[in-house]
């Protein structure tokens, strides 16, 4: 029996997944990850395993009569034609909790950067004088 072909959009940031990957499958990676390089590749996928800015549209979807999953790495399936792939009985399947503790990290730094104006304060220092008496009223209150 053949090996399911597996397209990796992007490497994996853990090696071990990638040999679990080429253990159990035919491993193509596309030359690139916009869709002409995906195409290029996807018409005798069995799955998909997506990761970074590369998008898997409808059109994609539908260029590959083969497809049975596609993955996301990652906690998320917004680069992916979730509606598209469901037409086709395709499941998209993600790794909710990948890094929950960086998330985490980030989700309370930008309440704070948010909170605090980081924004507003970094465009005013790139584009005008700092009054820094008056600029200060950005301490968290009333936590």
């Amino acid at each position: 029996m053949a090996k399911p072909r597996i397209v990796l959009v992007y490497d994996l940031p853990d090696r071990t997944w990638e040999k679990i990957l080429v253990e159990k499958g035919e491993l193509i990676r596309p030359a690139g990850d916009d869709a002409a390089a995906i195409r290029a590749v996807i018409g005798t996928a069995d799955a998909i395993m997506m990761r970074g800015p590369a998008r898997l549209t409808a059109e994609l979807i539908d260029a590959a009569p083969r497809l049975k999953v596609i993955g996301a790495y990652g906690s998320g399936s917004d680069n992916i034609d979730v509606e598209a792939a469901t037409r086709r009985r395709i499941p998209v399947i993600h790794g909710r909790g990948v890094a929950p503790r960086a998330v985490a990290e980030y989700a309370m730094a930008a309440m704070v950067a948010a909170h605090r104006g980081f924004l507003g304060l970094h465009h005013r220092l790139n584009t005008r004088p700092v009054d820094w008496v008056h600029d200060r009223n950005n301490e968290l209150r009333g936590v």
